[in-house]
């Protein structure tokens, strides 16, 4: 069945049918610039805060979301040249929003382009990082002893680096926990047998990486 855009003010159905095509994003790209750098939960689509933006505001005002999760509205507030306030109370959300709002300049670039060209021969000596290990018997449930090593060693690699790409880079290394972890879903918090092993966590936290380069180049 496809979707319908239903946004109108008439109570005649017709009229909501015709007047809401403008709201119809159904062959729409979502995942285009830094939308796709994190999986989150019930997030909505960047073309609805994108038309309600450009619909409702004028450059250079102020858009609040008080409830910004993974900062869809803020990075297209941003895009439009719209500042922009965002407030949540899921740390990772924070974290997320932070890492797609940044501004970020052709330095940043070319320290990511660095980051990632050593990171290879970087992970081939890393050591795991204990500090950086939670001390809680729970997290082996969810984790094999070894994934939890590499991340802490892909951690601490993070730790080095500046801002803005400190953050951003947090926010791939986040993106990649629930793949290589024994949870079934990002939205599914069953636990599952699966075999992962530290290369499958050097290649997802790799290619996550390169994707999310790629998609940076857009905001730059």
């Amino acid at each position: 069945m496809q979707r319908k855009a239903i946004y109108s003010k008439s109570r005649n159905a017709n009229d909501v049918i015709t007047e809401g095509q403008e709201w119809d994003f159904h062959d729409a790209n979502t995942a285009e610039s830094l939308h796709s750098l994190h999986p989150y939960p019930a997030k909505f689509i960047p073309q609805i805060p994108r038309k309600a933006i450009e619909t409702w505001t004028e450059p250079g005002e102020l858009v609040c979301d008080p409830f910004c999760g993974c900062g869809t509205t803020l990075l297209e507030a941003s895009l439009l040249g719209r500042p922009s306030v965002g407030v949540d109370n899921n740390a990772v959300a924070v974290l997320v929003s932070k890492a797609k709002t940044a501004l970020y300049t052709t330095s940043d670039l070319e320290a990511g382009r660095k980051f990632a060209s050593s990171l290879e021969s970087r992970l081939a000596s890393v050591k795991p990082n204990k500090e950086l290990i939670p001390d809680n018997p729970n997290f082996l449930y969810w984790f094999g002893t070894e994934v939890l090593q590499r991340l802490s060693a892909i951690k601490s690699l993070i730790l080095e680096e500046n801002e803005p790409l400190h953050t951003l880079l947090l926010a791939v290394f986040s993106s990649i926990i629930v793949r290589v972890s024994y949870q079934d879903s990002d939205t599914r918090y069953t636990r599952i047998t699966r075999v992962v092993n530290p290369s499958d966590v050097d290649k997802a936290f790799r290619t996550s990486i390169s994707e999310t380069r790629s998609r940076l180049q857009e905001v730059v």
